[in-house]
């Protein structure tokens, strides 16, 4: 396994729409290892291919509060269903690193992927678990978190975050 460089903003390559993955197999599967212990080392609570640069449609997601040492490996997810409810989250991202807002996103959310073994599945997600499949399901069509702000607050947070970066550099 590997620990694979996290892209930041503005990087153009955060902005890539992903292809499906055909098949998961050996090779996708070391790439989903890969961004599990990419994730892990940042103290993350998921990871999208696009954060790494990669095109494939993969992401890892480990924030179900119910079984909070589970990670979900996902190849090609896509949400089926989404609940009328919504909630404010905040919300904070590994490629976008020192900030975090408060994000209106959908309360439950049917999620359908290729698991790890290849295997068509399913899941109904709720809570902290919903919010963060659908912030790394947005990486996978090439949208940051920051775009769900107004563009007043897109601007306040942006501010911040060059400050963050700046201080970051030095």
């Amino acid at each position: 396994m590997a620990i694979l460089k996290v892209l930041q903003i503005p990087n153009p390559l955060l902005r890539n729409k992903t292809k499906p993955v055909e098949k998961v197999d050996d090779s996708v599967r070391k790439f989903m290892d890969d961004l599990k212990e990419t994730c892990d080392d940042e103290n993350g609570a998921g990871l999208a291919a696009t954060q790494v640069g990669d095109t494939r449609s993969i992401i890892v997601v480990m924030c179900d509060e119910d079984n909070p040492d589970k990670c979900y490996y996902m190849a090609n997810p896509e949400i089926t269903w989404k609940s009328e409810e919504e909630i404010d989250s905040d919300e904070a991202c590994l490629s976008v690193k020192g900030v975090r807002n408060t994000i209106k996103r959908h309360a439950e959310v049917k999620v359908r992927y290729l698991d790890y073994n290849n295997e068509m599945r399913s899941g109904h997600f709720k809570g902290k678990m919903s919010r963060c499949l659908q912030h790394e399901i947005d990486h996978l069509d090439g949208v940051l978190y920051i775009d769900h702000l107004s563009p007043l607050k897109r601007k306040v947070l942006m501010k911040k975050y060059n400050k963050f970066a700046l201080t970051e550099t030095e």
